[in-house]
């Protein structure tokens, strides 16, 4: 069951770089991308390719504590 209301607009998820994303969990940008293409980090493609990642979720995992072998 869902917690929306129907009807209501739900905000677009905050999206962060992979820059914005490896200075946030203390990781190189090739790990951010290594996650990413392993299926550990959801991301969004731009029109023009670039990677996206949700805010949300990088919150989550740097609450948790980060791990390269992940």
């Amino acid at each position: 069951m869902s917690d929306r209301i129907e009807g209501e607009e739900q905000p677009p998820p905050e999206l962060l770089k992979t820059s914005e994303v490896a200075r946030r969990l203390g990781v190189s940008h090739s790990t951010v991308l290594s996650w990413a293409y392993r299926g550990l980090l959801d991301f969004a493609r731009t029109p023009g390719g670039q990677l996206r990642f949700y805010r949300n979720q990088v919150e989550a995992l740097r609450q948790s504590g980060t791990d390269e072998s992940v």
